[in-house]
């Protein structure tokens, strides 16, 4: 486009640099601003301002804050961004990224007149190609127009970015110095060698045993290396110090620890500076821990020893591909010689072409995904060519600290001597298989993992199928259904222990028909023990299992006959045996006593002294009898009883059991605990008297200060293991019923429950000895159990189990 020549009052555009000729081309007359003939003198004068300056400034100038910028400020604008696009373009437009920043800016100063200043401000705009993080100092300032309001903002502004970065990576320096000394776990020390003040920081000073606070000089600094070290870190010192030495500072030593006397093995070093005059004016340094890296090292030549002593090949592989390290026994195994450098002898000499494409296709790649790979694969002898096969196990060694791979370390065993005996093995099953074609009974072989793999010719001929068939369909379909899933239960119990395999099967016939086999397998090992195969034979037992299944049963009948005769013949035995007792002695024994008595009555019936005395023993024997005679009959009427079951609260029982003991429970000063206990169906006056004979027998055998503990749970026989006549349908209520008395020898749990047996002298401990057996009948009757569990001389605690309902 052509434009006309300037008067002379505008030809400082021709003045203003590339700017002012852009400005002066400029078609202007499309613009809000119109031709710059028209222009006011306030813009004229700014733009001289703007244009003839070597600062960057920018303006905007009228209601639509048209842009001008000048020389200084195109290099803001990137090689690669707004100029020359930015020249007469709205506010807006040339700033879309930053608008909603710098608009309210630039509207403060266009409404109040008063300039804006800010340093160091993070406006991203585009430039090269896309968007930055750019850092200014600038001011806005009004620029007033001939009438005196604000006809623009005139814009001063300085790059700060790369004064910003700068302190960014002093600061991000500072951090990761202080980082590293963190990370490193270091003690820094710094030591004045004019005044032998020294200083370190919070981690060295607890290395010492010291506070944080605590101020250190050079002599309680030497004071914590232990004695063996002493003189020669203090001889280190004194020689980094010396005038005209490098003031170096580099050695390990012991140092102890003033509270917890720990030692810690340290390697420091340092740095003497000196003057002009070659004093030294500083001397400051590092201390790290190596306690645990000497160990390290100690523990890692103990390794590498082992390592050099294994019969197994022991390698590590670098990521580069490269052998850094390759064990004695390996060296051997590949022909490499004992001095010989590895990491020089390249990975692919060490296999075949289609092995090392392997490796470097299949086993690398898969060690780096996973973290390992174990397999066979074969190397080669760097000498003789012999191609070697090796199981392999390879392990991706990791950083422990970042996680990233390091190296592959692999453990190879030379696999030919096991082959060799694989080869014999086969062999031999071949043998053994052209033999048990030959044999009538079945035979069958297996792998070490269970998958069966041989049948001899008795199975197809029994079976009818052919060895296809047997293969496609598997041998199971020949057992019988109801017996698969134990077979494999059975044979698979067999492959986890290494057992013998012994399992009675049916298998079905050509013909349809099951007839029953017993099947037996044992393992083949090597000489190391390991299983290699199983062998097993398979025989008809059909006719005996038949006939032994048949006599089980006639067997299993008659038994269960005569163990119901015999249980009743039993229990009339043992009640029958206990009537006896009291007859051939409970009974007869107060009888004796009165008919002794009686005799010597009669014999002295002058001497009213002693007869008086023979009365009172004839009188106390037959009181004997009367209760003795009363037992027997309540107990023989627990046998017959007619009651019925009713629902019974047990709380209400134990409360009137208490009620009826209340005075002696005061005598005796006894504690009774009791849990709160369920409502049970069952026959409230046996109950009564089962809680009331446990609650007497408490108090009765009971020393000083009787404790009474009555506990209750629910009870399912399911729940666990089931005590020996409960039914497993029922629910039931646990009591435990506990005391401290005298208690007695727990070889004697059921004796104490037999009808007038007791372990206690009578003369100590009243009673007729028929309590605990009628507690027993009680239980019994409610379908419970009843039992006792007893220290001498520490108490008793009794479980009952009845059921809640019947």
């Amino acid at each position: 486009m052509e434009h006309k020549t300037l008067p002379i009052p505008f030809q400082f555009l021709a003045r203003g640099g590339e700017m002012g000729r852009l400005i002066h081309s400029f078609n202007w007359s499309e613009t809000p601003l119109g031709a710059i003939e028209n222009w006011p003198q306030s813009l004229r004068t700014t733009l001289s301002i703007v244009l003839n300056s070597k600062f960057p400034m920018f303006l905007f100038w009228g209601p639509e804050l048209i842009g001008f910028y000048n020389d200084a400020f195109r290099p803001s604008l990137g090689g690669n961004g707004k100029h020359p696009m930015a020249l007469g373009k709205r506010g807006a437009e040339i700033w879309p990224e930053v608008w909603s920043t710098i608009q309210p800016l630039i509207d403060q100063v266009m409404r109040g007149g008063e300039a804006i200043w800010s340093e160091d401000q993070l406006l991203p705009i585009y430039r090269n190609g896309g968007i930055e993080e750019v850092y200014w100092t600038f001011s806005y300032s009004p620029v007033n127009v001939e009438s005196g309001a604000v006809g623009g903002v005139f814009v001063t502004c300085t790059e700060t970015t790369e004064k910003i970065l700068t302190l960014k990576k002093i600061e991000e320096s500072k951090d990761q110095l202080q980082f590293a000394i963190d990370a490193a776990e270091l003690g820094t020390w710094d030591l004045n060698p004019s005044t032998n003040r020294f200083t370190g920081n919070d981690r060295l000073k607890s290395w010492f045993g010291l506070a944080p606070d605590v101020e250190i000089d050079l002599s309680m600094a030497l004071d914590v290396i232990a004695d063996k070290d002493r003189q020669r870190v203090a001889d280190a010192i004194q020689g980094a110090l010396k005038p005209g030495s490098p003031g170096q500072y580099d050695l390990e030593y012991t140092i102890v620890n003033r509270l917890d006397k720990r030692e810690h093995l340290v390697k420091a070093k340092g740095k003497a500076f000196f003057d002009e005059s070659g004093k030294a004016y500083r001397f400051n340094g590092t201390l790290q821990d190596i306690t645990e890296e000497v160990r390290g090292r100690e523990e890692q030549h103990k390794l590498l020893t082992l390592v050099e002593n294994s019969v197994d090949l022991m390698s590590i592989l670098e990521l580069d591909g490269t052998n850094s390290y390759i064990n004695k026994a390996g060296k051997e195994l590949l022909g490499i010689d004992c001095d010989q450098d590895v990491s020089l002898i390249p990975i692919s000499d060490l296999h075949t072409p289609e092995q090392f494409e392997f490796v470097a296709a299949e086993i690398i790649p898969s060690v780096m995904g996973t973290g390992r790979w174990s397999g066979r694969f074969a190397a080669r002898n760097v000498k003789t060519g012999e191609t070697i096969p090796l199981y392999n196990n390879c392990l991706r060694v990791d950083d422990r600290n970042t996680g990233l791979p390091l190296a592959i370390g692999a453990v190879m065993r030379d696999l030919r001597p096991e082959l060799a005996v694989q080869k014999a093995l086969e062999e031999s099953k071949e043998r053994f298989r052209l033999l048990a074609d030959f044999m009538p009974q079945f035979v069958w072989a297996s792998d070490s993992s269970g998958t069966l793999n041989y049948f001899n010719q008795a199975v197809y001929d029994y079976s009818g199928l052919t060895s296809t068939e047997m293969a496609d369909h598997g041998w199971l379909r020949i057992v019988h259904p109801d017996d698969r899933q134990a077979n494999i239960d059975r044979w698979m119990k067999s492959m986890e222990t290494g057992e013998d395999f012994d399992f009675q099967h049916r298998f079905q016939r050509y013909d349809g028909e099951y007839r029953w086999q017993l099947s037996r397998a044992v393992p083949m090992r090597d000489g190391e023990g390991r299983i290699q195969w199983w062998i097993g034979t398979s025989t008809d037992i059909d006719d005996q299992k038949k006939m032994a299944d048949k006599l089980e049963q006639m067997v299993q009948q008659r038994t269960e006959e005569l163990k119901r005769s015999n249980q009743e013949l039993i229990k009339t035995n043992h009640e029958l045996e206990q009537f006896a007792y009291i007859a051939s002695h409970d009974l007869q024994e107060p009888l004796r006593k009165i008919q002794s008595f009686s005799e010597l009555l009669q014999a002295n019936l002058n001497d009213e002294e002693a007869a008086g005395q023979y009365l009172t023993k004839i009188s106390s024997s037959a009181k004997r009898m009367a209760e003795l005679i009363k037992s027997v009959l309540n107990y023989s009427r627990l046998s017959n009883t007619a009651d019925p079951f009713v629902e019974t609260d047990l709380n209400q029982i134990l409360e009137n059991v208490e009620t009826d003991y209340e005075l002696l429970i005061q005598q005796k000063r006894a504690t009774i605990q009791r849990d709160r206990l369920p409502v049970i169906e069952g026959i409230p006056m046996q109950l009564n008297q089962l809680f009331s004979n446990l609650m007497g027998n408490s108090l009765k055998f009971s020393v000083n200060d009787p404790r009474i503990a009555i506990a209750s749970q629910a009870f399912r026989p399911t729940d666990t293991a089931q005590p020996s006549g409960l039914n497993p349908g029922f629910d039931y209520v646990h009591i435990q019923f506990t005391d401290n008395g005298i208690g007695f020898e727990q070889e004697y749990s059921e004796r104490v429950f037999t009808i007038f047996q007791r372990l206690n002298h009578r003369k100590s401990y009243t009673g007729t000895g028929i309590g605990l057996a009628l507690c027993r009948k009680i239980v019994e009757n409610h379908g419970g159990i009843i039992r006792a569990e007893s220290v001498l001389d520490k108490g008793t605690t009794f479980h009952i189990y009845l059921p809640v309902k019947r």
